[in-house]
């Protein structure tokens, strides 16, 4: 799709022939746009890669999140840590 503001250079309005270098432009300001937008990904790229390759697997966060809970003395049940809050918040 040719951007509204770079349409009269790429197309020529009377003939309706397109200029290859013009729209060579409009196709990468577009890749731009979607890498800024994280749309777009860049393979192997630090900055314009795709973020969710760096999540852990689920069995990997799993068993993370047990040491880590284990590491700081928590439930490792969300519910029992939400009920816990709610109730030293209730009797504050």
């Amino acid at each position: 799709m040719v951007n509204a503001s770079l349409e009269p250079h790429v197309r020529d309005r009377e003939t309706g022939t397109v200029d290859r270098a013009a729209y060579a432009c409009c196709v990468l300001d577009r890749i731009r746009v979607g890498l800024r937008r994280r749309d777009v990904y860049a393979p192997g790229s630090v900055r314009w890669g795709d973020p969710r390759a760096e999540l852990l697997s689920p069995k990997s966060r799993e068993q993370r999140r047990e040491r880590a809970c284990e590491d700081l003395a928590l439930d490792t049940d969300p519910a029992r840590v939400v009920a816990n809050l709610a109730q030293t918040l209730d009797s504050a």
